[in-house]
């Protein structure tokens, strides 16, 4: 109950001074549940710029907008009401994607030649010494089932690239491992199974987010056509039965998706939406989207992460060459992110408070502490059924005679 509590509690603060409080009053529940918080605006209180050398490169992000961080836990709070600054120590790291994996492979290897200005940035990544990780890369890779040839050929070059002789870089700017390949490929195929058997649960994680992703975006685009007279679009009834359904059938609001809904209804964004040719196309285009949106909840789970034992936050990125998924980034741009130490999960608040549109469609009654509490004590849903039911609605509704 008390975890329950402290999730709905802390999303419902806006101010960086509202959450210290707010940590202060809870303090003894947010030391049981060993609760972190990382927040991020434009312009706090208390404020941390971290990397923001990384941050600043167009195609690296991650799910905060601003480099100014604020970092809560209770070792920070306690000695802040002791009067003393603790020092917070930050771990960051960079991953790649299938994108840029393939084209690290294309640049290492001169198969086919890639954008200057990816270039740039590998070659930016390397002078910094910056943290590279292939394991995003694996996860997404595996939990799509394309493990082939161009798999294993781009981790390669991946491994060659983090293993790069920073000697002979300086000197010819050209990219070789420290190991001869032989041994590199011995050692790439070894972390690739490693890998796999180690994070075998994020991966099946994975494949259920793409899962509930495909249900969200459908769920999206059978309301907007649900509800509509003569061509316009009727928010109020688009967006309450959104949250209705994700109430009773999914047995959680996910807030950012919501966010991405009503982005979408307002701008009408996510093109391909509106253009509908046929059934494969579209549902093609839903599965790509889908694992778009998945990779941002996938790198998520990454913030549970301890690489170093001294490290107090870590901090993970993502390198894109995606122009659809760093788009979906930046509607998913969050200002709070809550870890859970103990259990190992976290939650996320939505950079774009909801507040007023909750209050202006009369949708309280589905974001009560009583109503949080009764979705987070449900059974798992059955979202083989959910898809099922929805992509029934699509034909129905959105796809007809096509």
């Amino acid at each position: 109950m008390k975890h329950n509590n402290l999730i709905f509690d802390f999303s419902n603060v806006y101010s960086m001074k509202e959450r210290v409080h707010l940590y202060s009053n809870r303090f003894r529940d947010c030391l049981n549940s060993q609760l972190e918080i990382i927040s991020c605006d434009e312009s706090m209180p208390i404020n941390f710029e971290i990397i923001p050398d990384i941050m600043n490169i167009d195609n690296v992000k991650t799910i905060f907008k601003y480099p100014n961080l604020s970092f809560l836990n209770h070792s920070i709070i306690y000695e802040a009401q002791r009067g003393v600054n603790l020092p917070v120590n930050i771990d960051y790291s960079i991953s790649f994607e299938s994108n840029t994996g393939s084209y690290v492979h294309d640049y290492i290897t001169g198969r086919k030649d890639v954008p200057e200005k990816f270039k740039k940035i590998l070659h930016l990544m390397l002078e910094n010494d910056f943290n590279l990780d292939p394991l995003l890369y694996i996860i997404e890779t595996v939990a799509k089932g394309e493990k082939n040839k161009d798999f294993y050929d781009n981790f390669f070059s991946l491994k060659k690239l983090m293993t790069c002789d920073m000697d002979y870089y300086k000197n010819t700017k050209k990219i070789k491992s420290i190991f001869s390949d032989e041994i590199l490929m011995i050692e790439a195929l070894k972390d690739i199974e490693s890998l796999e058997n180690d994070y075998s649960e994020i991966i099946n994680h994975s494949k259920r987010i793409h899962l509930i992703m495909k249900c969200i975006l459908l769920l999206i685009i059978v309301s907007r056509y649900k509800y509509r007279k003569k061509g316009e679009d009727n928010f109020p009834f688009q967006l309450k039965y959104i949250v209705k359904f994700m109430d009773k059938k999914f047995q959680t609001i996910f807030l950012r998706e919501l966010v991405v809904a009503i982005e979408y209804f307002n701008n009408h964004q996510f093109e391909f939406f509106n253009k509908i040719h046929n059934h494969e196309e579209f549902f093609k285009n839903i599965n790509n989207m889908a694992w778009d949106f998945s990779i941002i909840r996938i790198l998520e789970s990454f913030y549970v992460s301890r690489p170093e034992e001294n490290v107090d936050f870590f901090i993970p990125f993502i390198f894109s060459w995606d122009k659809g998924l760093l788009e979906s980034m930046e509607l998913f741009y969050c200002k709070d992110l809550l870890i859970f130490k103990k259990e190992r999960m976290i939650h996320t608040v939505p950079s774009e408070s909801l507040e007023d549109k909750i209050k202006e469609y009369n949708l309280d009654e589905y974001f009560t502490i009583e109503s949080h509490i009764v979705r987070m004590n449900s059974p798992e849903p059955d979202l083989e059924s959910i898809l099922s039911e929805l992509i029934s609605e699509t034909k129905r509704i959105v796809l007809k005679g096509k």
